[in-house]
């Protein structure tokens, strides 16, 4: 055929997260620094991801030992003690707690590292470069950036922006 390719090249089916940083570092395309930029992003998370799962299984614990001890205030074992005998024999359950009311959650602080700024503002950028199809397909991932990075006016314009090209189109009838 005229080409002779002494080895092709092979591309690594997979990358462990301490080799992301020289995969963007010799990344040969805008696309493929783009790839490397957002698992860095994933993977500088994974810290704060434990964090808040911690912080989140600790204000459920709190939660809902707040709330057992309010509902068994109100509503008190008011049976005697044969009725409990009775009930235990039959194997008849307690009144039992109902489900806690849903209450707002917080989450622990978050500041992000000098490299995770970094990382976070090239992706950006990669992002606002690359094709309008990525930047529609991904327009959440935007926004998650633009928090992450304390740039809410940014994020809110995005959203309102989503908002607004969801009212536009037209919705599809099933014929």
């Amino acid at each position: 055929m005229g080409l002779e390719a002494t080895k092709p090249f092979n591309f690594p089916s997979h990358l462990s997260p301490s080799d992301l940083p020289l995969a963007i570092q010799t990344a040969h395309s805008q696309e493929v620094e783009l790839a490397a930029r957002r698992a860095y992003w994933l993977f500088l998370n994974d810290p704060y991801r434990e964090q808040y799962k911690a912080h989140r299984e600790a204000e459920q614990a709190a939660t809902d030992a707040n709330w057992a001890a309010k509902w068994h205030a109100n509503n008190p074992d008011t049976r005697g003690a044969v009725r409990k005998f009775f009930d235990a024999l039959l194997l008849r359950k307690p009144p039992s707690l109902p489900p806690a009311p849903v209450e707002p959650i917080t989450f622990p602080p978050f500041e992000p590292t000098d490299v995770q700024k970094t990382n976070m503002l090239r992706l950006i950028e990669l992002v606002q470069l690359s094709s309008p199809k990525y930047r529609q397909e991904y327009p959440v991932e935007l926004v998650e950036l633009y928090r992450e990075l304390g740039m809410f006016d940014q994020a809110k314009q995005l959203i309102d922006g989503m908002s607004e090209a969801a009212a536009i189109r037209p919705s599809v009838s099933a014929e």
